[in-house]
Parts: C-alpha cells; sequence; structure tokens
C-alpha cells in the first residue's frame, strides 16, 4: 500500500509516494495536503489573492484529476488535542456551496448537506463533528449521523477521546451533560 506525501522542489508543491515516485508533478505554488497519507486524495489551493485574502480550492487523486467536485471549496477538518497535536479527521471533508457548509466523503457521497453556518471538528475527540446553525451548536459523527441537534451555545467533550459525552451549554448559561 503506498503512501502519499507533500514535497516541495524548485519553489513548486507536487506529491511523492513512500518509493519517492512523483505522483503530481511540483507545479502548485501553495502546499498541497495530504489529510490522510494511505489515501490518494490531495488538497490544492491556486487563484491566491493575498491583498484579498481569497484562494479557491480543489480536490485531486494520483492522476491528478479533479475529484470531490460542485462546489466552491473543499478543505480537510482538522482536529487537535489538549498536547496541541494536530490530525485531520479520516475520509471526511468539509464543502461549501453558496456561503453555507456541509460535508461529503473520499468518494465524493454529501453526508452532510450544505446548510450550516460552519463545520468543525470537536476539539480532541475523533470521528466527532460541531456544526452550526442558526447560531446553535450541534453535533454530528463522520458519517453524518446527528447526535445532538443544534440547540446549544455550546458543546464540548468531557476530555480527550472522550465519546459519546457532552457537556452543553444552552442560551440561559447553564451547563448539561448529553
Amino acid at each position: 500500500i503506498s503512501s502519499y506525501f507533500s514535497v516541495y522542489t524548485n519553489n513548486k508543491w507536487g506529491v511523492i509516494d513512500n518509493n519517492g515516485k512523483i505522483v503530481i508533478s511540483p507545479s502548485y505554488d501553495e502546499m498541497i495536503l495530504v489529510p490522510n497519507s494511505k489515501t490518494p486524495i490531495f488538497l490544492c489551493t491556486y487563484d491566491v489573492d493575498y491583498e484579498n485574502n481569497t484562494y479557491k480550492t480543489k480536490a485531486i487523486d494520483e492522476n491528478g484529476k479533479e475529484i470531490l467536485t460542485g462546489y466552491d471549496s473543499i478543505e480537510a477538518i482538522s482536529n487537535k488535542d489538549s498536547n496541541n497535536k494536530t490530525w485531520y479527521e479520516n475520509n471526511v471533508y468539509k464543502v461549501s456551496k453558496d456561503g453555507k457548509y456541509g460535508m461529503v466523503n473520499g468518494k465524493g457521497k454529501e453526508i452532510l448537506a450544505c446548510n450550516y453556518a460552519n463545520i468543525t471538528a470537536l476539539p480532541g475527540v475523533k470521528d466527532y463533528i460541531l456544526f452550526t446553525k442558526d447560531e446553535k451548536i450541534g453535533v454530528c459523527d463522520v458519517y453524518g449521523n446527528i447526535i445532538i441537534n443544534a440547540e446549544y451555545k455550546d458543546v464540548k467533550s468531557l476530555g480527550d477521546g472522550v465519546q459519546k459525552e457532552f457537556i452543553v451549554q444552552n442560551s440561559e448559561e447553564k451547563y448539561g451533560i448529553v
């Protein structure tokens, strides 16, 4: 099984495999993100305008073919534990369309429609995602199953790695556990 890595040469970014073979020729000005080294899905940033802080993103496969299309943008969903160790949620991507966010899996299947103001990882917990709608926060898993409806001011985990147990805060500043 191949593993994939970003490579920087001659002031350009590309992708190589674990044998050093060039998979995506270094031709991008911005770093190509490889969210999962075992999966040939690479996220590219292009048409960067530093003055107006705008850019475009796309996903490409090991043949350089654009995949996971039909969205205005696509991003990996990054997460961090309490030691600041960063990882990306496996095989799930944040996408946007018309200013709203959703999620797709690596096969391009929409698992959360683009109906949300934001989508982020639940810090320190693998496979759980926070979504915001009408200024309220909810929780789903990386398969799109809603765990907690968007009805809270804030949602946190009980601790790094703790799944299915959440501290919630309502609009009256009261806390509870779900």
